[in-house]
């Protein structure tokens, strides 16, 4: 338990810190152990355990170090108002079996040389966000036990030569400079520390840094600084590795852009270079002749927009894990199919927040082809809006598969069935209105262990409710990370497991439901069109008796004009006494407008 809160107290520690501006680290209590009882002490100015006591915080209250039991080996005095530290009999109150000492925050601005030296077991110090310069800081770095020392936010400029020449840190030593203000570095300063096992210098505007020869360091931290080039590791006089031991590398957050020859760092395991320039990678970028036994790397949220992934840029068979997320990358353009050939042993890869809208099954496959461990996958946020029986059934060995927020509608039956080994499976956020029986067979359902389906647009009807009692009858199966239920669109406030449904009125299917529906509508109408012509069969036959009469007459009146050719068109029978009428009303009429020839009897 106690090398337990130790952990905690200087991880948190050291988070706080980072998420804070220049000299203002750590502003709050540091949270020890929740489960260790700790009670009031000194005047309630403290919280104490068997093994720890927490003195922190108090709003400047308190400028000594109080009487404490003689079982503490933790303490946190953080956050109070010490100015200076002028002997060692400022700590006579403390054990001298102490490990833990957090002073940090507490305006001090000198250290009296040997102030450490009671404590016989002192490992771990952090004196960070205070005042110091490293004429001060000389007292701390010959404390012949420490293993971590954490001077970060103290407002530090860059590092004087000789400053570390009359100290010797133990070995594996932890040397943390972050959120200080360097700037430059010449790693010739650091070089009698012989054993120094880390070195951090996150977030100091380091723009330059002069390589030099630590053979026991094993991790650099160089986050968020203005690096322009890859830092040297070969020494170009005897081609031997500047950092023969390194094994982790942080390089992000800078405004690197390539990695040039010759590069040496054969023991160099976990390495990340996100958030900087890189626009290209040619092959063997990251290839096994660089990094012999590289497993690790790291390149999301680049700062500028990636433009080629050349075949073999990841050609290393010692890669087991890749982070590529978070790039808008489009992996149907600018991704070469051929770009992981080589890294055959990669077990987690993460291309999440990417575009794979235009990549086929064929081109999925040709990609992931080259890794047959794949454990891990992350597609998720990645615009792969449609899958197919086929776009997974190459990964036989993956486990947990990543495919939320893509806006995927469909779930075609059989999806995941070829993927044996699959037991976690997200697909939370997509546009999934149902889940038919088909999607998940009887054997891909008994080997899920995890399976997210929240945050979909579920519409709740008969085919839905198969997935229902799935779900009511496997609470540890379904999860959902984000909170967002399983809920109906259909039905306002209802959850998925809340809808109901009679069986019998689901008994039919859809389409035979459909059909059904179909075929008593289009009855309906053929019997109203047969009452209408029922009712008004009399009329309809005397309308068209009449319509084919009349074109039966002028169909034969038409026949017997073309064919017999009259001398008049009327003949006129009418009285003597009416000729006189004839000749002045009718013949005008007929003849000299209407074009008729009349026959009269009188005239012809």
């Amino acid at each position: 338990m106690s090398m337990f809160v130790l952990l905690v107290a200087l991880t948190s520690s050291i988070q706080l810190c980072w998420s804070q501006p220049l000299r203002t680290c750590w502003p709050y209590p540091m949270q020890l152990d929740p489960y260790t009882v700790r009670l009031p002490c000194f005047e309630n100015k403290c919280y104490c355990s068997k093994l720890t006591a927490d003195c922190s915080s108090n709003a400047g209250n308190l400028s000594f170090i109080p009487k404490l039991p003689g079982s503490i080996i933790f303490l946190n005095f953080s956050n109070n108002s010490l100015a200076k530290i002028d002997g060692v009999d400022f700590f006579a109150n403390v054990s001298t079996r102490l490990r833990f000492l957090d002073l940090y925050n507490n305006g001090l601005t000198y250290i009296a040389p040997g102030s450490f030296r009671r404590f016989t077991k002192l490992t771990k110090l952090l004196i960070g966000g205070n005042k110091l310069n490293y004429s001060a800081l000389g007292a701390v770095f010959s404390v012949p036990t420490l293993e971590a020392v954490d001077i970060a936010c103290g407002g530090l400029g860059p590092i004087p030569s000789g400053v570390f020449d009359q100290h010797a840190l133990p070995l594996r030593t932890r040397l943390e400079l972050s959120y200080n203000d360097i700037r430059h570095l010449d790693m010739n300063v650091v070089q009698p520390l012989q054993s120094l096992h880390g070195l951090l210098l996150w977030n100091n505007k380091l723009g330059e840094l002069t390589p030099s020869y630590l053979p026991s360091l094993s991790h650099l931290g160089l986050h968020e600084n203005a690096l322009v080039d890859f830092p040297d590791t070969c020494n170009e006089s005897t081609c031997e590795p500047f950092y023969p031991n390194l094994t982790m590398l942080h390089l992000d957050y800078n405004i690197i852009d390539s990695i040039h020859d010759p590069v040496c760092l054969p023991k160099l395991q976990f390495l990340d270079i996100g958030s900087n320039r890189f626009q290209y990678f040619p092959t063997d970028t990251f290839s096994g002749v660089r990094f012999p036994i590289l497993s690790q790397l790291w390149l999301f949220t680049m700062e500028t927009k990636w433009k080629q992934i050349s075949a073999g840029a990841f050609n290393n068979s010692a890669l087991t894990f890749l982070s590529m997320g978070f790039n808008n990358l489009d992996f149907a353009k600018l991704v070469d199919e051929r770009a992981f050939e080589g890294s055959q042993n990669i077990q987690q890869l993460f291309l999440g927040n990417n575009t794979f809208e235009f990549v086929s099954d064929e081109n999925l496959h040709h990609l992931l082809a080259p890794m047959p461990g794949l454990k891990r996958l992350y597609l998720e946020n990645s615009k792969l809006s449609i899958i197919t029986p086929r776009t997974f059934s190459t990964l036989i060995n993956v486990e947990q598969l990543y495919l939320y927020g893509n806006g995927i509608a469909y779930l075609p039956d059989g999806a995941f069935d070829e993927m044996p080994k699959l037991q976690m499976l997200r697909l939370e956020d997509n546009l999934i209105t149902t889940v038919s029986r088909g999607v998940f067979s009887l054997q891909t359902r008994s080997r899920l262990h995890v399976l997210d389906l929240s945050g979909n647009p579920f519409v709740c009807s008969c085919d839905i409710l198969w997935f229902r009692q799935w779900l009511q009858d496997s609470p540890g199966l379904f999860q959902d990370f984000y909170g967002e239920g399983y809920c109906c669109t259909d039905e306002q406030n209802t959850t998925l497991r809340e809808f109901y449904l009679n069986e019998q009125a689901c008994m039919l299917s859809r389409t035979t439901s459909n059909l059904i529906t179909s075929v008593i509508c289009l009855l309906l109408f053929f019997f109203f069109i047969f009452t209408i012509v029922f009712g008004y069969r009399w009329h309809i036959r005397l309308v068209i008796y009449e319509i084919c009469r009349a074109r039966s007459t002028r169909r034969d009146r038409e026949r017997r004009r073309r064919q017999i050719h009259y001398e008049f068109d009327v003949f006129v029978s009418y009285a003597e006494e009416d000729l006189a009428w004839i000749q002045r009303e009718l013949l005008p009429a007929l003849e000299e407008r209407w074009g008729l020839r009349l026959c009269i009897h009188q005239r012809d």
